[in-house]
């Protein structure tokens, strides 16, 4: 497979720059929503604190991750608890690369055993490169189903180097992006593998990742509409789908119950800390339904997705060129396509803070990829 010397080219750039930028990076990880998503970590396995986080304020003192902001991404609740509004998700993806940081430096090292010194910087630099790569394997072994070794390897060389997934990659780790491109297209190629074999175990494949989704960036749910509009381009299509959904409800509702049990840790922490099996973590803030900033999200130069990553106007046009093969997933593309950029560009904050280009549309890389190869082809 081509795309394998591609991901180990990706793998040594993206090692030469990090290793290379060390006085940059160092004690710049975990700031702002990265030190939200690295909390969990040393509250449950150094400082055994899921209830007040009371250490957090020697992080504060000592790393600055929010600079004047004390406390940031925790609230004080009316039971004198205080939590933290980010999910779960991504420290479960860096535990064992934390558990390996935090047992090298207590063994060997004499960095501060305190969840944020440098071996945990080390640690989630690795768990982010870790997780874009196995991504981008997945990603080359979904698109071999429809195109050649190739054409696989060309679309993986592009989203690797030709996104911003290649910036939140080699220069800026810690949040959610890696992962997130993991998990959609680990989606795809369960969701391929489904209709192309029939084999049920993906149905509970599929409710796994959607469990990781959920609690890593649950408005990525909106990629279960992959798999529901799956093939469907006709009524006929249509008619089989429903027929199809209706003959595997069991194994629909052993998807469920597994997604419900992924999503567990972070109902029980909820459950826990603030005494309510939900807690919204973004308290006034949310979607403006009535005033999303598509035109702004897409071109302006305030994080504008095309203007900082133009290669995905390639893959917008290669939705047409899908008509050639393919043309049986075109609706579900489309629909999903306009459906995420509706809502990612609803937030109250559109342009998402301090990132290159639309961060959250480094996501869906993996949806893109069909209509590029379609073009490419």
């Amino acid at each position: 497979m081509k795309s394998r010397l591609v991901i180990i080219l990706f793998v040594l750039v993206c090692s030469y720059i990090i290793t290379n930028t060390f006085q940059k990076w160092h004690k710049n990880i975990f700031k702002w929503d990265q030190s939200g998503y690295q909390l969990h970590l040393p509250a449950v396995l150094i400082y055994n604190d899921i209830e007040k986080l009371g250490f957090y304020s020697y992080i504060d003192s000592v790393y600055q991750p929010s600079g004047e902001y004390k406390n940031y991404c925790i609230y004080t609740l009316d039971n004198g608890n205080r939590i933290n509004r980010y999910s779960v998700g991504p420290a479960i993806h860096q535990l064992p690369f934390f558990l390996i940081a935090h047992f090298v430096n207590t063994q060997w090292l004499s960095y501060p055993a305190d969840g944020y010194s440098l071996p945990y910087e080390c640690s989630t630099l690795l768990s982010n490169l870790f997780w874009v790569v196995v991504g981008l394997y997945v990603l080359g072994r979904f698109l071999l189903q429809y195109f050649t070794d190739t054409i696989a390897a060309a679309v993986v060389l592009i989203i690797a180097f030709g996104t911003n997934l290649y910036y939140y990659t080699a220069f800026n780790a810690g949040g959610t992006h890696g992962i997130s491109f993991f998990h959609v297209a680990m989606l795809m190629l369960f969701t391929s593998k489904l209709y192309s074999s029939n084999d049920k175990r993906y149905f509970y494949l599929l409710g796994f990742v959607a469990g990781l989704i959920s609690i890593t960036r649950p408005v990525n749910l909106l990629a279960l509409l992959i798999p529901l509009l799956w093939g469907i381009n006709n009524r006929t299509a249509l008619k089989q789908q429903v027929q199809f959904l209706r003959q595997n409800l069991l194994h629909i509702a052993g998807a469920m119950a597994l997604f419900v049990i992924v999503l567990m840790p972070q109902i029980g922490l909820w459950k826990y800390v603030t005494g309510q099996w939900y807690y919204d973590g973004y308290p006034n803030e949310g979607f403006i339904w009535t005033e999303p900033r598509i035109w702004q999200g897409l071109f302006s130069f305030q994080k504008g997705w095309l203007i900082y990553a133009p290669i995905n106007m390639f893959a917008l046009l290669g939705i047409y060129s899908m008509c050639r093969q393919l043309k049986q997933y075109i609706p579900a593309t489309i629909i999903f396509i306009v459906a995420f950029i509706y809502v990612v560009y609803s937030w109250w904050n559109w342009w998402y803070g301090g990132c290159f280009g639309s961060r959250p549309m480094v996501h869906i890389l993996a949806v893109f990829s069909v209509p590029l190869a379609a073009l490419i082809t």
